[in-house]
Order: C-alpha cells, then structure tokens, then sequence
C-alpha cells in the first residue's frame, strides 16, 4: 500500500489543496475510496475513487447528513475533516500481517479497511475474512493495532 500517498496526489491535483478528507477507505473491488472537501467550499464534499488498475474517477457530489438532524454546515465539516497523511500507511502492510496473526485464523485475509477521522472516536478497521469468520482490527491513526472484535 505504498501506493496510498501517491493515489493521494492524484487526488489532490484534481481536488484542490491543502487535501482534507472526511472518510476513505479501500477494498478489492472498488480501490481506494475517499471523501474529500472541497478547499474553497468547505461544506462541499466529493467522492473520488482510484480503481485497483490506477484510474482515477471523480469528483462525484456527496450528500452528507446529519447525525443529530441539525442542518450541515462548513463548521461541521471542518471538524470532521482530517489530512490523509496524517495516518501511517507506511505501517500498512505490517499492520495487516499483524492483524492476521492476531486473528489466529492462517486463511484470514484483509478485505478492507475504512477511516472516518483520526481521533480516538472515529471509525478505524481493518477488515478480515476466513473460511470461519470475519475479524476485525480496530486500530489507530500510527495503524497500531487496539484489539481485536470477533
């Protein structure tokens, strides 16, 4: 997954910069997933997805909604927003050789994985497969490993 930082350029030069994204995530189907804001129009979100075979598609105008049913705002946006670099992709791959051997399922492989901010609240997983179940890695933003959900 060294490529992340890189697939995050591309998106950057079609977006805008600085980059802050609200969630992104990647699996084998799809690629790597991200919701970006908009640089000069904060309560603007776009999708972009970079396809496994490197193509870049997006932006696509993404219709954000309220947890706590009060209007969306750039100030809301703002506080979810986070810079991509911020998570340590370069411990990726460690993290989900880890992952695997933590689950204790030898079959096990990663499916997935999503961030949707980098704060001790947010949404952090590594997602796995095997043949007998589907483990979880619930990690931090450094990709360290918190525990494991069965």
């Amino acid at each position: 997954m060294q490529a992340v930082p890189r697939e995050f350029d591309a998106i950057a030069a079609r977006s805008g910069r600085p980059m802050l994204v609200i969630s992104l995530g990647a699996d084998r189907i799809n690629g790597l997933m991200v919701d970006v804001q908009e640089p000069t129009n904060h309560i603007n979100v776009d999708h972009y997805v970079v396809a496994p075979d490197g193509t870049l598609s997006g932006p696509t105008p993404v219709k954000m909604m309220s947890m706590d049913s009060g209007p969306i705002t750039a100030a809301k946006i703002d506080q979810e927003a986070f810079d991509p670099k911020a998570i340590a992709f370069a411990r990726l791959t460690q993290t989900e050789r880890d992952a695997i051997a933590l689950s204790k399922y030898p079959d096990a492989r990663v499916t997935e994985w999503e961030f949707s901010g980098i704060g001790p609240d947010d949404r952090e997983f590594i997602y796995l497969e095997s043949s007998r179940a589907r483990p979880v890695a619930v990690v931090n933003s450094q990709l360290k490993i918190l525990r494991m959900q069965f």
